[in-house]
């Protein structure tokens, strides 16, 4: 008999880590889902797709919602509402995950 299998987690990403300690000092609102997709790259493990994100496309999305944020105040009243735009553009890096 064989021992059983035991799932191997992926091995931490730095840059991931590093990220994550960022994010968690920004205040983020909880519908637009960065926590479960911090979650989803830690379990994908790194490759391709989540470097892009890491590096790349998840500061980014989390920039344009905090300068949206902070021009609100004079954006006119057909302005989309950054919780939302930063909650379908962190949908999409999900499913970019697989």
């Amino acid at each position: 008999m064989s021992a059983p299998r035991e799932t191997a987690e992926p091995p931490p990403d730095p840059e991931l880590e590093a990220l994550t300690v960022y994010l968690d000092t920004v205040p983020l609102p909880a519908s637009a889902g960065v926590d479960a997709l911090l979650a989803a790259l830690r379990e994908t493990g790194p490759g391709p797709a989540a470097d892009r994100i890491v590096r790349h496309r998840l500061p980014v999305a989390v920039d344009g919602y905090l300068r949206a944020r902070t021009w609100l105040p004079w954006a006119g009243p057909d302005t989309p509402d950054p919780a939302a735009e930063l909650g379908r553009e962190v949908k999409q890096l999900a499913a970019e995950l697989g």
